[in-house]
Formats: structure tokens, C-alpha cells, sequence
């Protein structure tokens, strides 16, 4: 007969005995070991606990856990009428009677209990999946099969098993002898394999020269070979550098650490006797900081100059740093202002929010001045090559080299050195056999890093937190080590800048940490013991990867996420991934860089699935509020207009840019009339007014006009051009006039170098900003809140922010958080900076607040951005 299964009997829950992990087979079972006779004894213990049953009515469950077995075994005893019972409600109940007779007789009720394979495993002290040759061999017989999910279930009797129990023990040894021989044999071959990968990961490590030690070459080190002009250079950077001695643009595409940068530095050693001028821009103000100093080593400090808008020292200079906002806005009046600009990280040419900056600077320079272009990662050179030729009167010279001076290994450390990526599946699976998990911490992940001779190493990781988090466990350095790093914090200028946390981690563990929330002074002691390669661990943010230049011998991407806009995470691009991978491998240091996949081997499917190449710069719209402002503050909306034309979208996407639909149509725009006024949005409104056919031709020529179609479908094309709306919009809230003239308004505003000065001379034309607010104005502004807009003042400026930023003219200053607009230019922890600053008595007090322990670098920026305005204010 079928065991059937308490859900058919109203029960609804599925059977114990097919709930996976459930090995239960009674209160008091014996040892899994076993014992002497498992069987007799587990029917023993059930028969002495239904003996001790009282007289009343059972559930089916209650009766189980009396019994100490499964609810199904007694569903099974009930359908083969060993015990009566009923169905009341849905569950079943085995009544006072029925009990009463299980107690009087329990041995011969309870001989026909069933127990499943795995129960009998259990009882005997086998692995659950050993109970087979028992079966197959025939030694114990199943009294019933139930096939369910396409696999056959086997019940046996109790009675049975206690009846071939000495057979039953007797075949279990030899099992557990053949188990024995087996995991011999097993753990043999996985000790064989562990063997095998650590001689190789030994004979990997051996092969290779160890890292250089002591100090790295630094800029000061190649001081006298530049000088000299004893600096080798390959092929390719001497291509370059005869490129631009002949007049032409250069563009160079090379990998990271492939020496870009020392094709503008050659350039400059052969020419600065002679007066040439140089304006080396970058995207990002850690860049330019580092920079200068590399060039203040290598020229002089009289030489060079920096000039990020927070810093500006010596911007007259021969040799000028900064970002490429502030080269954009100079070459606006003057655009002859240099002999040489250098664009380091061109690919930022493609990006959202400050890629215009990159390409009015490009447009804006003079015919005369010649351009270089330094890049890892764009795929579409060509496409931005015949751009640059396209607005540009001087050829451009590309070179693109892909071979990396240091080349790239995916590298996993083991034992003594490590394993090539071909082996790390092999590790993988060892570690999923042995269940062993090869550093599951980060503490005995860098130990083991630091074991292979892979330090020093670049940690990225995606939050500022996990950065400072990383080396909680990691041991000390050696005292040698330790000792020196001391004395190069006493010797470094900005050495009693650090907090006390980034200076114990670099003084016990030679580890630091880098990211926004640290000052500059900070930041530039750390990158300058990293570049000497002291630091044998640091953990960084993304953003580093083209925030400094120096590189280290192994990087490690710690998951390939990374806060995106609007708080949630988003996945690395691949040129981003390519630039962190490329931080690996130090010129004339290392043979090879390494690339760590994670700290656990588990990750190497993930790690495989990454994707690094470079990517195409795009450009959809060349527009912003800042850029009109500007140009129109200096040029007419004619030169807007052959500005925007000469845009790298319009050259891409042949985008017709215009700004004169609503007044002049000129015949290259599709009107052949020949009139120097646009007719048709007046024709359009006659239409709109119901005027007939005979008098809009009476009064407009648009009424005749064979080509009135196309002419109609070229005004539409230049209506919902983005430049268009944006000129429409600068109107409509008074920014500009109507002859594309700068308002009093507009003036204002052109002011402010950010679409913050929008809603600022708003502001200053509604009232709110008089001299005896100014000063707490500028901090309501710096630090209003980003989330709740608590308060009248807050309410305010944020329905202003709504009027003068809509979204889809200004889509790079709203994001969405919980459900709702919030307006990114406004730092939520700003305000109890600024009005720290506002309110303390003095500097000294304000700086040691606390508060700021860990987040001076934040503290820094919102000074920085509250003085930026207030100077903006001050020219006003």
C-alpha cells in the first residue's frame, strides 16, 4: 500500500521527511555513531513513550512530537489502518479510543512504522547519500514506493529493519571503510592539486624580478635627465614631439603610465628658453595640483603658475596648471592668450556635465595656437581628429600606441607568490571542495599580497567609508619601514596636516586612505608617499584613478559599482575600469602590473565578465545658461552662433543650431525669398487668426510661396533645438532681451561661473540679497538643504530653482531622491559649516571643531564655494 502524505489528509504543510536538512527520527535516538543496535533500540524508546500516552484525543501532529518521529509516519499508520483516526476540519485526529489501544499494544502497532533512507542514515551513523548499496544489495526491502518530481521514494518497516539489523551493521562497516579509503583518496588529490598550484604561484613569483626597493623615481628624480635631454623616448613620443615643433595639433592616445605627459614635458625643455607659453589643462583639481608641482621640480617655481579657481599662485606665469573651466573662460577674452594648451584626459571631452568647458576652450583658441591632446581611453580619435580639422586651420597629427611600456597581468596571490588567470577557476574549484575560503578577510587578503611581493597596491573602492574601513585587522608594517615613514612625515612640509587617523595608519600599517572628505595638504602627502612607494597599501575612491598621477605595482577594484546620481549605485563604465586597471605597473620599476580580481577567489567569475575598453567621446547638446551668458556678455548672437555651429554635436549630429528663428531666416537655412526678416511665425500667427487664403497672400509673401513646406519644416527643426528653448528660456525669465542682449539681470548672473548665478541675481533683482544679508545669504545658498526644504527661505529659493532650472534644460542639476526632485547644487551639511565659519570668534577655534575630524576635505569645498560667491558678490 502507498504511504500517503499528511497534505492529503488536510494537513496542507509538505512532509518532513521531504523538507531538505530534516534528519529528525525521534526525541531520543541514538548516537549517530550508531550505537550497538540502533534499530531495536529507537523501537524500544517508541514503544516506552506510547505506553506513557494519556487517554484523550491526539492532533496528528501533537501525537508525532509525543512520540518523537515524523507527522507523515503517522499519516502512513493511519492509512494502513494500524491506528483509527478521523478528519475534523481539515486536520487529522486520532481519537481516546484508538490511543487507548496504541498504549495497550504498542509493538505491534509500531512495527510497521515507516522510516525513509535518510532516516535510516541518520539511525546507523552513514552520510545520507550511503544507504544505497544497502538497498541495492538487497539487504533491506522497501514495503512501499512512491514516485513524486520524477524521483522513486522507498519506505521500510521498522519491524523489518530491526529483524536484519546485524546484516544492516555488518554491510555499514564496509561502507564506512570504502568512505574512508575514498576521502583518502579525495584528500590526497585535492592536497595533489593545492601542491601543484602553490609550486606554481612559487615558480611565477621566482621568475620575476622583485620590486624595486628604497625610493621611486619621482619628478625630481628625472629633473637633471630632462634637463639634459638625457630622457628616452620611444618612437611614437618622438613622433609627437617633431609633430608640434612643425606647428601641427597633436592628439596622443596611449595607455595609462605609457608617458603622455612626458611629451608635453620634452616639448617644454626644448622650447621654454625661448618664451614659449603653455597652459596645461585638466578635468580635475586633485590633477592640476599634482601637476604643478611636478612641473615646479622639473622648470622652477618662477616658471609656473596654477590656477584651479581655488587656487590661483603666479597665473601670469610662462607655464600655467589649471582646470579647463578656467582656460575657457580666459580664452573668452582672450584667445590668444597662449602659444600651447594641453588637454590632459581628453575623454573628458564626452562628459555630461563639464564636456562644453572642453569644447568652447577647443573652439575658442586662436588659429594660432597650437593643441595637445593626451588620452587612454577614447575609442573614436578619428571622429574628434576630423572635428578638431574641421574648425581648426592647422593639421592634426594622431598617434596612437596601445603596447603598455609595463604590460598588465590578472594576478591572484597564493601561498608564497600567485596564480596567472588560467588558473584561477582550478583554485576556485579546490576552494569549493575543500570549503576552504582563501582570504575571506581584507586583513589576510593584503598579508597575502604583501606575501607575494604584489605592494604596493591601489585599493578602489566605491565609498569614502569602505575606504577608511578596509584595514581594520591589517597587521603593522616592519619597524624599518615605520621608522622611516616618521621621519618623512617630520621632513614633509604638510606633514602636521594629517588627522590622526590617516597618520596612525601610515606610521603602524604603511597604509593610508584617499578620498574627498581629506584637505588638499592631506591628499598631496599621501600621493607623494605613494608615489615613493612607501605605502605598501592604499585605498582610494574612484574618483582617483584620473584624479593623480602615480602608479603602484598591483590595483584591486572592490566591486565594480560605484555611487551613481540620485544615491543609488551604478556599474563602472568600461574606459572607467580601464583607467583603474592601467594605475598597475610602474615604468622602469616593474616588469609587469597585476590586477587582483577581489579578495575572494569566488569572485573570479564576476571579475570575468568585466568589461575594459575604451569608449567613444558623444556629444548630444552644447548648451548651458553659463556659455550663452558668457559669450553674449562679450560677443553678439552672431558669434553665438558660429560658435555653436563649430560644436562637436552639430559636427556629429549636423544638428542645426540657430538662435534667430523668431527673426532671421537666412538663405542657407532654407528661405530663397531673400528677405533679411523671417516672415513666416507672423504669416503663421494670420493663419492662427483665421485670416483667408486671399489675405494672408495679400499680406505676407508666405502665402504664394512654392517652398512654403520646407521653409515651415527648417523653422520647426530650429525651434526645438535645444539652443533655441535655452534662449527662449533666458528670455522669458529676463536674462536676455529680445535682441539677444544682456539684461541687468543677465549681467549678474554672467557673474557667477556656475548655473548658480541664475537663481543668485534672481535673488539680488526680487530683494532678498541686501548689504546687510549678504554675508548670510551667501550662506543660506552654499548650504540650503538638499532633501527637505525646511523653512520660508528654503521654500523659496526651491520654487525658484524649479522656475529657473527646469529639468530638461538643465538635466545635470536634479536628481530623484525618494520619489522627488532634489537639486544637487545644495550640500546638505554645508549649512552648519558655513555658519560655523560665520559665527566662530576665530580660525583657530572654527578648524579644531570636532565635528570636521574626518570630513575636512568636505569642510574645505564648502568654504572654498562659500568665499567663490562671496567674491562674485564683491564685483558685483
Amino acid at each position: 500500500m502507498d504511504v500517503v502524505e499528511a497534505g492529503n489528509h488536510g494537513g496542507g504543510e509538505q512532509p518532513p521527511h521531504e523538507r531538505e536538512g530534516d534528519s529528525r527520527v525521534g526525541k531520543d535516538q541514538p548516537s549517530r555513531a550508531g550505537g550497538d543496535k540502533p534499530f531495536s533500540a529507537h523501537f524500544d524508546a517508541l514503544v516506552a513513550r506510547a505506553r506513557a500516552l494519556e487517554e484523550k484525543d491526539y492532533g496528528s501532529y501533537e501525537l508525532a512530537e509525543t512520540l518523537g518521529v515524523h507527522e507523515f509516519q503517522i499519516v502512513a499508520l493511519e492509512r494502513e489502518e494500524r491506528l483509527k483516526g478521523a478528519n475534523r476540519e481539515g486536520r487529522l485526529v486520532i481519537p481516546a479510543p484508538s490511543v487507548r489501544d496504541l498504549a495497550a499494544r504498542p509493538e505491534h502497532v509500531l512495527r510497521h512504522l515507516p522510516l525513509t533512507p535518510l532516516e535510516i542514515a541518520d539511525l546507523i551513523g552513514l552520510p545520507r547519500d550511503s544507504v544505497g548499496p544497502i538497498i541495492s544489495r538487497r539487504i533491506i526491502v522497501p514495503y512501499s514506493r512512491r514516485k513524486r518530481g520524477g524521483h522513486v521514494r522507498s519506505f521500510f518497516s521498522l519491524h523489518h529493519l530491526v529483524e536484519k539489523e546485524d546484516a544492516v551493521l555488518a554491510a555499514r562497516q564496509e561502507i564506512l571503510r570504502a568512505l574512508a579509503d575514498q576521502q583518502r583518496r579525495v584528500q590526497h588529490h585535492h592536497r595533489r592539486q593545492e601542491d601543484e598550484l602553490l609550486a606554481r604561484s612559487i615558480a611565477t613569483a621566482e621568475r620575476l624580478p622583485a620590486a624595486v626597493d628604497g625610493n621611486l623615481l619621482s619628478a625630481a628624480s628625472r629633473v637633471k635627465e630632462v634637463e639634459e635631454g638625457k630622457f628616452v623616448l620611444d618612437d611614437w613620443q618622438v613622433g609627437a614631439l617633431q609633430a608640434l615643433e612643425d606647428g601641427k595639433h597633436v592628439f596622443v592616445q596611449a595607455p595609462t603610465g605609457a608617458g603622455k605627459t612626458a611629451v608635453v614635458e620634452e616639448f617644454l625643455r626644448r622650447n621654454i628658453a625661448k618664451g614659449v607659453t603653455m597652459f596645461y589643462a585638466v578635468p580635475i583639481k586633485a590633477l592640476a595640483n599634482d601637476k604643478f608641482f611636478d612641473f615646479v621640480e622639473l622648470y622652477g617655481r618662477e616658471r609656473v603658475g596654477i590656477n584651479t579657481g581655488d587656487i590661483t599662485l603666479n597665473h601670469g606665469a610662462q607655464i600655467v596648471v589649471g582646470t579647463t573651466e578656467i582656460v575657457r573662460n580666459i580664452l573668452f577674452d582672450r584667445p590668444k592668450a597662449y602659444d600651447v594648451i594641453a588637454f590632459d584626459e581628453a575623454e573628458y571631452l564626452g562628459d555630461e556635465e563639464r564636456g562644453s568647458a572642453w569644447e568652447e576652450a577647443i573652439i575658442m583658441s586662436s588659429p594660432e595656437t597650437r593643441l595637445i591632446f593626451l588620452s587612454g581611453s577614447v575609442a573614436n580619435a578619428g571622429e574628434v581628429l576630423g572635428w578638431i580639422r574641421h574648425i581648426k586651420s592647422r593639421e592634426v597629427a594622431l598617434f596612437i600606441e596601445e603596447v603598455r611600456p609595463v604590460p598588465l597581468r590578472f594576478a591572484f596571490p597564493f601561498g608564497e607568490g600567485f596564480i596567472e588567470q588560467k588558473d584561477w577557476r582550478g583554485l576556485r574549484d579546490l576552494a569549493r571542495k575543500t570549503r576552504r575560503s582563501y582570504y575571506g578577510s581584507p586583513a589576510d587578503f593584503f598579508a597575502a599580497v604583501d606575501k607575494a611581493s604584489m605592494t604596493p597596491l591601489l585599493a578602489f573602492m566605491p565609498r569614502r567609508r569602505d575606504c577608511e574601513d578596509i584595514f581594520e585587522g591589517l597587521a603593522n608594517a616592519d619597524e624599518g619601514r615605520r621608522q622611516r615613514l616618521a621621519q618623512l612625515l617630520r621632513e614633509h612640509p604638510d606633514g602636521a596636516s594629517l588627522n590622526l587617523k590617516v597618520r596612525q595608519l601610515i606610521l603602524h600599517k604603511a597604509a593610508a586612505y584617499h578620498h574627498s572628505g581629506l584637505l588638499p595638504s592631506e591628499k598631496r602627502v599621501v600621493e607623494q608617499l605613494a608615489k615613493r612607494g612607501e605605502l605598501k597599501f592604499v585605498a582610494a575612491t574612484m574618483s582617483l584613478a584620473s584624479g593623480v598621477n602615480f602608479s603602484v605595482r598591483s590595483t584591486l577594484i572592490f566591486g565594480y559599482r560605484r555611487p551613481g546620481r540620485g544615491g543609488g549605485m551604478q556599474a563602472l563604465a568600461p574606459s572607467e575600469v580601464l583607467q583603474m586597471w592601467g594605475r598597475a605597473g610602474r615604468r622602469r620599476l616593474d616588469t609587469e602590473g597585476y590586477v587582483i580580481p577581489c579578495i575572494d577567489i569566488e569572485d573570479v567569475d564576476v571579475f570575468q565578465r568585466i568589461e575594459a575598453f575604451p569608449e567613444a567621446i558623444q556629444r548630444k547638446d552644447f548648451v548651458s545658461a553659463v556659455n550663452i551668458l558668457s559669450i553674449l556678455s562679450r560677443h553678439g548672437a552672431e558669434i553665438l552662433d558660429e560658435l555653436y555651429q563649430k560644436s562637436f554635436s552639430s559636427y556629429v549630429y549636423k544638428t542645426p543650431y540657430k538662435v534667430f528663428a523668431d527673426h532671421v531666416m537666412f538663405r542657407d537655412a532654407g528661405a530663397i525669398c531673400g528677405s533679411p526678416t523671417y516672415e513666416l511665425p507672423p504669416y503663421r500667427q494670420g493663419v492662427y487668426r483665421g485670416l483667408s487664403q486671399e489675405e494672408l497672400a495679400a499680406e505676407f509673401r508666405c502665402g504664394t510661396c512654392p517652398n512654403l513646406k520646407s521653409c515651415t519644416r527648417v523653422y520647426e527643426d530650429m525651434k526645438s533645438n535645444r539652443l533655441q528653448r535655452m534662449a527662449k528660456h533666458l528670455m522669458t525669465h529676463e536674462y536676455l532681451d529680445r535682441n539677444f542682449g544682456l539684461t541687468f539681470k543677465g549681467r549678474i548672473a554672467e557673474r557667477f561661473h556656475t548655473e548658480m548665478g541664475l537663481l543668485v541675481a534672481h535673488d539680488i533683482v526680487s530683494g532678498r540679497v541686501r548689504p546687510d544679508n549678504v554675508v548670510s545669504y551667501c550662506t543660506s545658498v552654499n548650504a540650503s538643504a538638499h532633501i527637505d526644504f525646511a523653512g520660508h527661505r528654503q521654500r523659496a529659493q526651491l520654487d525658484a530653482a524649479r522656475r529657473l532650472y527646469p529639468s530638461n534644460l538643465f538635466p545635470t542639476l536634479w536628481e530623484r531622491h525618494r520619489g522627488r526632485p532634489a537639486f544637487v547644487q545644495w550640500n546638505p551639511g554645508a549649512g552648519a559649516v558655513a555658519a560655523a565659519w560665520i559665527n566662530a570668534d576665530n580660525w583657530e577655534d572654527f578648524i579644531k571643531n570636532p565635528d570636521w575630524a574626518n570630513i575636512q576635505g568636505d569642510v574645505f569645498r564648502a568654504l572654498l564655494r562659500g568665499g567663490e560667491l562671496l567674491r562674485s558678490m564683491s564685483y558685483l
